[in-house]
């Protein structure tokens, strides 16, 4: 398998000659948003914790028409491993975007399901019906021609449908006259996290969307939900190369993950926080909860004692990583901040228990061949790793990798 194609400089111009050959002459609005990838921390993001993030150098673009009725139709050219488009094209109207927002907010016995989640112009159908309830748009919007044009590939653990979210979602706001500043950036974050949330059918990082609006392109991003902020800290280029090795089939945990964020949002609604972090003592207190609703035998879709006190001890110990990663980085201490890698890496397989098999043995093969470190890419919702060599290393590494067939990304910047 070769490596994957550079990022193409005219992506954006590609991106509007295809829509104009496929819709019309006119000039359409476009935006490009990058690819997100997690270095550590990211499923404290289901707690309101600290996630440690950055941008890769491959890109969405987006660009988008109005049309005169409420149909959103959705073309998605997107590059396979060899450089070639694959393309595909879906519709949705607006109405049906707001049924399908009725049921999932509030389902009722005998009510029909609503639209089959995670298809692209769902969940682009589901921006415009966010920002329109956000009273960002008129509530007189009409529908789109889309064109997507994506260099990322397609759920490794890049983000690649976050990045188009949030192209699309740039061309909404500044087609309807807003400022793309840094409050609406952060804004436009949030809302197209809460949007994945009712029109997805993976669960989605909050970070994700944060490092696609507000994230810094030579750097790492530390998002802290504890304040809102997101700060930086240098990379390790100098030092290390990082790239994402995938494996060829896919093995998502798309319902353990969703079990787990059916915890999280029980545990938080019973003591009336927003996120498990907002409360003191969160982790006994959460189990003292759970336990009495099992005593209760009501603890329907919930998990047992034993296996919910490993998931919180993992967001504890992990919030700490991820704080102590963020000390590291910005000390330059790249032994460090490799340490809590390897270390989080372990206890997503041991304790979160979300790595398949295979997805672990790919991250000791590549320790094994000379990496640093090896960490899941996006444990549970994608089949592939993170790896971080020594620069003299990399590229023998990199090319012993996909000469074995596996799908290989890089994700430096520079």
């Amino acid at each position: 398998m070769p490596v994957w194609p550079s990022p193409d400089a005219q992506l954006t111009e590609k991106a509007i000659e295809l829509h104009q050959s496929a819709f019309d002459a006119s000039e359409p609005f476009v935006a490009s948003a990058p690819a997100t990838w997690n270095f550590l921390g990211e499923h404290t993001d289901y707690v309101g914790g600290v996630v440690v993030n950055a941008t890769a150098p491959l890109r969405v673009a987006v660009a988008a028409a109005p049309r005169t009725d409420d149909t959103l139709t959705v073309t998605m050219h997107e590059l396979d491993p060899h450089g070639d488009l694959v393309n595909f094209t879906g519709s949705v109207t607006l109405s049906e975007i707001t049924q399908h927002a009725s049921y999932m907010q509030h389902p009722q016995e005998g009510d029909s399901a609503g639209l089959p989640l995670g298809g692209l112009e769902v969940r682009l159908g589901g921006v415009v019906w966010s920002m329109v309830n956000r009273q960002y748009l008129s509530r007189d919007t009409r529908g789109y021609n889309i064109t997507v044009l994506s260099e990322v590939p397609n759920g490794v653990g890049l983000g690649d449908e976050v990045a188009t979210e949030v192209a699309f979602a740039t061309i909404l706001a500044e087609a309807s006259g807003h400022k793309l500043d840094p409050p609406l950036r952060a804004r436009l974050a949030e809302l197209c996290a809460s949007s994945a949330r009712l029109f997805s059918a993976a669960p989605s990082f909050r970070s994700r969307y944060t490092a696609a609006l507000r994230g810094s392109a030579d750097a790492f991003n530390i998002v802290d939900y504890a304040d809102g902020s997101v700060t930086h800290a240098p990379m390790l280029n100098d030092v290390h190369t990082s790239f994402l090795v995938a494996l060829p089939d896919r093995d998502a945990r798309l319902a353990d993950i969703a079990a787990r964020e059916r915890f999280l949002s029980a545990a938080g609604d019973a003591f009336g926080v927003d996120c498990l972090r907002r409360l003191p003592d969160a982790t006994p207190r959460a189990i003292q909860w759970l336990t009495a609703v099992h005593k209760a035998d009501e603890a329907a879709g919930l998990p047992g004692i034993e296996e919910a006190h490993r998931w919180l001890t993992f967001y504890d110990q992990e919030i700490v990583r991820a704080q102590r990663t963020a000390m590291a980085l910005r000390a330059r201490k790249a032994h460090d901040a490799v340490a809590h890698l390897n270390q989080s890496q372990n206890e997503l397989s041991s304790l979160y228990r979300v790595v398949p098999e295979r997805e672990q043995a790919l991250a000791e093969l590549c320790v094994a061949r000379g990496a640093v470190a090896a960490r899941s890419a996006s444990a549970g919702l994608a089949h592939a790793v993170i790896v971080h060599a020594p620069v003299k290393q990399a590229t023998n590494l990199i090319a012993d990798l996909a000469d074995d067939g596996f799908t290989v990304v890089l994700l430096d910047n520079s």
